[in-house]
């Protein structure tokens, strides 16, 4: 369970004035039906059509996460103030214990991990990881006391990699030919602690750090997602 003034921190670090968002600040998280590809920026001032059974999760530049449902035909804008849920009360909600927040995420393990920064590659703990294309995967461990053998394998076993991670270090960059697929899984085991671990690049349109927290929250980053919002204070 977090402190109740981790809890603090966190719902503080996200109380922002919400500035309108911009026409090219509506990015596509999640979609089921039309033809739309998530990390598209979409106009928030024109029309978007959805048919009956189609769906869509976007993310505005305040941080809001929009799902809207067909049948549906207006701009995307004109849900923000309605429909959309705010990050803000989300990450409060889970922060203060809540089974399960505002957005549909359950709360785990994971949660209670400290990391050093957003963007570790945590070896000890299986789920998801958002990882920034073009910059190289930095894996870190909890306990770096010990030397250890980290060892990589895809999830269809199709090559292995290993490494030999030095005592005392808690960080290891994986090497530039290192192969990262959106939304493939791994297994990771760093000195005989196995995880399996699936890697989802962040959308290089995301402007903001509200617009990358509210879109890791959604896919369930959630240690990643903490550790960005404590740098937004």
């Amino acid at each position: 369970m977090l402190r109740s003034i981790a809890a603090a921190a966190l719902a503080a670090a996200l109380v922002f004035s919400a500035a309108p968002a911009r026409a090219a600040d509506i990015v596509v998280v999640e979609v089921r039906g039309p033809a739309l590809q998530p990390g598209q920026v979409l106009d928030d001032s024109q029309n978007l059509v959805l048919q009956q059974g189609e769906e869509v999760t976007l993310v505005a530049a305040n941080g809001s996460i929009i799902k809207l449902k067909g049948p549906y035909d207006a701009p995307p804008a004109s849900a923000a103030s309605g429909s959309g849920v705010d990050v803000s009360n989300a990450l409060a909600a889970l922060s203060g214990g809540s089974q399960r927040t505002a957005l549909g995420v359950v709360r785990s393990k994971n949660e209670d991990v400290t990391l050093p920064n957003p963007w570790v590659v945590d070896v000890a703990h299986s789920g998801k990881v958002c990882v920034r294309p073009g910059t190289p995967v930095v894996f870190w461990r909890p306990q770096a006391a010990a030397a250890a053998k980290l060892r990589i394998v895809p999830a269809d076993r199709s090559w292995r990699a290993e490494a030999e991670w030095p005592a005392g270090a808690s960080q290891l960059t994986a090497p530039g030919n290192f192969p990262i697929g959106d939304r493939q899984t791994y297994l990771v085991d760093a000195g005989g602690s196995s995880a399996t671990i699936t890697l989802v690049q962040v959308p290089a349109s995301l402007s903001n750090d509200r617009m990358r927290a509210a879109w890791m929250l959604e896919k369930n980053c959630l240690s990643q997602t903490k550790a960005l919002i404590l740098t937004m204070q």
